[in-house]
């Protein structure tokens, strides 16, 4: 074999293994303990989650400032703050891991109908301590 031809697989080895110098990691990764927590589960209760530490498994949806993207599961989907690293723009729909502290708005929201006005639940985001691509 040719040292050139061995050169070159060995490079391209490494940037299959590297992923093309893309990170796998941003922000904290999650303890062992934290637990994996549907977003589901999260809005339907948000008050039991309020201040929990808890990982979620599932989607990047938008990019939208430096501290702030959007995360979905399915058809739900929660604003997510990154806390301590800058905010990842990634692929729309690519898998996601996030680790934070589910957080609950003050305030419930209000929607406006023809009928009058009617509360929703409260607004949860999530404070981001890492994300990690799967």
């Amino acid at each position: 074999m040719r040292p050139g031809v061995l050169v070159v697989g060995m490079l391209s080895a490494a940037i299959m293994l590297t992923g093309c110098g893309e990170r796998k990691q941003y922000g904290m990764p999650a303890g062992s303990t934290v637990p994996v927590v549907s977003l589901k589960a999260i809005t339907e209760n948000p008050g039991a989650y309020q201040g929990r530490e808890v990982m979620l498994k599932g989607n990047y949806g938008t990019y939208c400032c430096p501290a702030d993207f959007s995360y979905k599961e399915g058809l739900d989907g929660v604003a997510v703050a990154s806390q301590g690293f800058a905010s990842p723009n990634l692929r729309r729909g690519q898998p996601i891991t996030v680790y934070g502290v589910v957080r609950v708005g003050r305030a419930p929201e209000v929607e406006e109908s023809s009928s009058g006005t009617s509360e929703t639940a409260a607004p949860v985001y999530i404070e981001a301590k890492g994300v990690a691509l799967r």
